[in-house]
């Protein structure tokens, strides 16, 4: 139930930040914020899966979820100050209801090609994240180390996504938004194929 509840809350945290990023950047800084935020949440997963996996590798798995929430107690109070939220148009439309909202979505999703095939594909991808949820602590397992070396694994597809966020921005800018997706899906599933190596 604690996990559930944490659930519900954290999409109103990050995807609140993601859609507002747009209006605090402008159209001519945009490419650079998506950069440094990419950046940013990479090296959060970098530090954050390596810095559990010793936790929990030296004194247990309870003691890294101890971490977690001292942390998160921390950031409430500098999210809460932060005057950049503040600075996003208020809405001029009055609140729906969580019902209207998500029909409106789904036929809005339905009748709108590239918004469904996105949706499509970013279901499947986080399904490709979910198995490696499981699946890498039993990798860490079969070759003799500790389920916690799985952090590790984390750490280091953070840290290859954070460096071709700097290293491909500029070219990424001369491709479609689809052609990059497509690419991207790609040579991930490409390079996925020879983890078994």
């Amino acid at each position: 139930m604690i996990a559930v509840a944490y659930g519900v809350t954290s999409p109103l945290s990050a995807g609140a930040f993601s859609s507002m990023l747009p209006e605090l950047a402008g159209p001519g800084l945009l490419d650079v914020a998506n950069t440094f935020e990419a950046s940013s949440i990479n090296a959060a997963f970098i530090v954050g899966p390596a810095l559990a996996g010793l936790i929990a590798g030296l004194t247990g798995a309870g003691a890294a979820i101890g971490v977690q929430m001292a942390v998160s107690a921390l950031l409430i109070p500098l999210i809460a100050g932060d005057r950049i939220y503040e600075l996003r148009p208020p809405h001029t439309r009055p609140a729906r209801r969580f019902l209207a909202t998500v029909s409106d979505g789904l036929r809005r999703m339905r009748g709108i090609p590239a918004l469904r095939a996105h949706v499509i594909a970013s279901v499947v991808s986080v399904a490709g994240w979910g198995v490696l949820v499981v699946g890498f602590p039993l990798y860490a397992l079969s070759v003799d180390a500790k389920a916690s070396a799985s952090g590790y694994l984390w750490a280091a597809i953070s840290l290859g996504s954070m460096v071709s966020a700097f290293v491909f921005r500029t070219r990424a800018q001369r491709l479609s938004a689809n052609t990059l997706i497509c690419c991207s899906f790609v040579a991930m599933g490409l390079s996925v194929a020879l983890w078994p190596l």
